[in-house]
């Protein structure tokens, strides 16, 4: 799995919530830097 953009070590044994905390910080900050137009509503949401 490549997580260099994660800022975590290929080498790093995962916990699925460290996993998902990670995937979603860098998802929000990405998010906010495209400006207008966009939404983060919250980290889990659920869908029916």
């Amino acid at each position: 799995m490549v997580t260099e953009f994660l800022g975590m070590s290929p080498s790093t044994v995962f916990v699925e919530e460290e996993l998902e905390t990670a995937i979603l910080n860098n998802l929000q900050k990405f998010l906010l830097e495209l400006d207008k137009g966009f939404s983060f509503v919250e980290r889990q949401k659920q869908m029916k």
